[in-house]
Order: structure tokens, then sequence, then C-alpha cells
């Protein structure tokens, strides 16, 4: 059957058109014949991570979306504000001579609902007795002053090699400088020197320059206790003028000028010798001890405001654990008011406005011998390492 001059026309531009079209890229007409671009990416900006690591292979035009300052921003932003805490995890450590991690999703925690937990390691390996945790900003964890890591993408830093120093205490702070856009750890090394006196090292860790510097501080009489805790763009650190149970103060730094600063005590009275600081929320948060019964919980509901400091609630310690005397983080403040917390080895969930507690069924703590060593972070797409680490 032979066709007309006009239909054979017709029949090669219909051909041709086939064949331009089988040539296209398979990204391109996924991305333009099903959902507009924007919309394509508000339903991934909402994904955990781990269904993100897969959407990466999708097509190019998704790798480079999902890889982008931009989305992991939005992405970051979604996460930590969600009040269902889907993104929400716990790393747990019992024993300190032990590398091995339990990670729990801080949502099953909660409801008691199906477990949702995982064995893991530090990425880092043959230093586990010294390692703990520092704190966590934007999904990533600062590991004894070694590593920045994100268990999310299982990707992590090691920090330089640091110079030997002897010093009696190290302690430090990890935090986020948000005009420099820059992620910083400041380490604080002590050495006791003759009545009590300390004499201390500053030094700043700057991811953007990926180096350690010395900074100046006048405090130099005061020991530094515990790690630092991030709130409002400063690291915060309880400190003492080398006297236990007297002398206390709060001492602070910005990490965007570096420069130091005092946070006002509140009028805690005389029966608890001992504080520890916290994150109540975003904000500053003090824990007073009473070695006996129960701790008094503290926070600064306007910053740099003496008379915000709040008592906002007493816990007592739970059957057994008092001989701790001690809140261990994670205290973490949900969104229907209620508080996590950990007393040496035991989780609580305390209820402040019913006065009342309940207890997670399924933390694995071992034998209950140690006190657990427990991070909460949220998923993340923030990655440690600088461009020209990731192209290597």
């Amino acid at each position: 059957m032979e066709f007309g001059e006009d239909e054979a026309l017709h029949q090669h531009q219909k051909r041709s058109k086939s064949i331009k079209h089988s040539q296209l890229p398979s990204t391109s007409v996924q991305d333009s014949s099903i959902l507009p671009p924007e919309l394509i990416t508000d339903i991934l900006s909402r994904l955990p991570v781990k269904s993100l690591l897969q959407c990466r292979c999708v097509s190019k035009s998704w790798l480079s979306l999902i890889c982008s300052p931009e989305f992991i921003k939005t992405h970051l932003s979604l996460a930590a504000n969600n009040k269902d805490y889907i993104h929400h995890r716990v790393l747990l450590r019992v024993s300190p001579s032990e590398c091995g991690l339990k990670n729990y999703s801080l949502r099953s925690l909660l409801d008691e609902s199906v477990v949702d937990s995982s064995d893991m390691n530090y990425p880092v390996e043959n230093h586990c007795g010294r390692f703990w945790t520092v704190g966590s900003v934007n999904g990533l964890i600062c590991v004894s002053g070694l590593f920045l890591w994100n268990p999310s993408i299982r990707k992590y830093k090691m920090l330089p090699t640091e110079k030997r120093f002897y010093s009696d205490m190290v302690t430090y702070g990890f935090g986020y400088d948000e005009i420099h856009d820059d992620y910083k750890v400041v380490r604080v090394r002590s050495t006791c020197q003759h009545q009590n006196k300390h004499y201390n090292e500053f030094e700043v860790y700057s991811l953007k320059s990926d180096s350690w510097r010395s900074i100046h501080c006048l405090k130099n009489e005061l020991l530094f206790t515990e790690v630092g805790k991030f709130v409002n763009g400063k690291l915060h650190w309880a400190t003492c003028d080398g006297h236990f149970h007297e002398g206390w103060s709060i001492s602070s730094i910005d990490l965007s000028c570096e420069e130091w600063g005092v946070v006002e005590l509140p009028c805690y009275g005389e029966g608890n010798d001992v504080f520890s600081l916290g994150v109540y929320g975003s904000n500053l948060s003090m824990v007073c001890t009473d070695p006996r019964t129960h701790v008094d919980v503290w926070v600064m509901k306007e910053y740099g405001i003496k008379k915000s400091w709040t008592k906002m609630f007493t816990i007592k310690y739970p059957p057994y654990e008092h001989r701790l005397g001690y809140l261990f983080s994670p205290s973490f403040c949900l969104s229907t008011g209620e508080i996590l917390v950990i007393f040496g080895s035991v989780f609580m969930i305390y209820n402040p406005k019913e006065d009342s507690t309940r207890y997670p069924k399924y933390v694995d703590v071992g034998d209950g011998n140690f006190g657990v060593e427990a991070e909460i972070y949220f998923e993340s797409l923030v990655c440690p390492l600088l461009q020209n680490e990731l192209r290597t």
C-alpha cells in the first residue's frame, strides 16, 4: 500500500518527533511532564534523610537539587521545627569503654510504640576510651574535639591533630556562627597551679578554615566544668574559682565576635550546692542539685535578663538513683510540655503540670552500672566535609 504525498510527509514528521523525544534526557521528561519544580522541591524537602539519599539516584537534576545549599537549609529548618519529632534521634552509649552505640527514634520513645532503634559505632576506630559527645547542632555531632559527625548521612571529619599539651582538664563547646555560616569548636585546657588557681588556654576550631587558633581570655583563674551549652549564638560554661561549692558563675563566649561575657545567676538559694547548665527548648537552663532528694530546674526566659530566671519545676530522684545525685543530659522540652530527662541510667518523661513521671519501655541501658551518655539530634543533610574534601 502506497501513501499519498501529504500522508507520507505527516508520517515522516511524526517519526522525527518520536526520535527527538526519545533522545531527550529522562530527567527532562520526568521533571517537565509530571510536577512543577516548585512542588517537587516542597515534597522532597519534607522527606526523611534516608529517603532523600535514595532520591539522589533518580536523576541528575534531583541530585543537584538535594545537594544544593538552599535545599539543605530548607530541609534543616523543617526538620528542626517539626513538632512531631519524626526527624529527631537519641544517640545512646552506656559503657564509657565501648564504641557501641544505640540509635533510637525519639518519637517511638515518647509514644512507647514499636521501638525504632539501630546499632551504630563511632566512625573512628581505636579511640573508644577517649570519646564523649560535646553537643549537637543542625544534625552535626561534635565528639570530644576529635571529629565532627553526621550519622544520618554517614559523613565525618577528623579535626586537625592537636599538639601535645599537659593539662589537668580539657573541656569543649560546639556551636554555630550564624553570621559567618561557620561551625566552631571551642577548647579550654586547664592546668592547676598553686592555691587551686587554674591557668587556661583557649582555642577555637573553625570548620571553614579547618584550623585551630588561640584566642585571648581574661578568665585564667576560673575552672570550666562540663561541656559548653549552645544558646543564643553563644557557648556557656558553669565556672568556679577552683573551690567547689562556692564562687560559681556562668561564663559565655559569642561565637560570631568571640567576645567573652558573664550571665548572672538566679537566686536559687543555699540548699543546692552544685548546678549544671542545660538547654530547655531554646533557652538557657540551670539544674540545681540536692544530693539527697531532688533537682530544681531553672530557665532564663529572656536571655541576658536576670529577673527572667524562673524555677520551672522540681523533679524527685527515681528510686535508688539518688546516689548518683545528678541529672544527666539530655533534658529535652517536648511540645506537649513534658520533659525527657535521664537520672544516672534511668530515662524518664516528666509531666510538670501533673507532677507525674512515666518511663519509656524500650531503652536498653545494659546493666545500669554506668550513667548513660546520650545526645539528642535531628536528621539533616548538613555535611561536615569541605568542598575540596567532597571532591576527593
